[in-house]
């Protein structure tokens, strides 16, 4: 069986995206996880801080959980 990582990201245009590192650099949230629960919850906190603390400092954007091989 194929190990996978769990990485965050943001959509930046139509069929791109890119890590939430480099979409939001002030934001201290880990993108890269070894397992989907944990991958998550660093979506929940970090939607939770977009709504939260640095509301209208970011152009909200869709994010996903994609599974890479590691």
């Amino acid at each position: 069986m194929e190990k996978l990582v769990y990485i965050l990201e943001a959509k930046t245009a139509p069929n791109q995206w890119q890590k939430i590192s480099s979409i939001y650099p002030d934001i201290d949230i880990v993108c890269q996880h070894p397992t989907k629960e944990d991958a998550f919850e660093a979506k929940s906190r970090l939607k939770s801080l977009l709504a939260g603390r640095y509301q209208g400092v970011y152009k909200k954007r869709p994010i996903r959980i994609k599974d890479y091989p590691a």
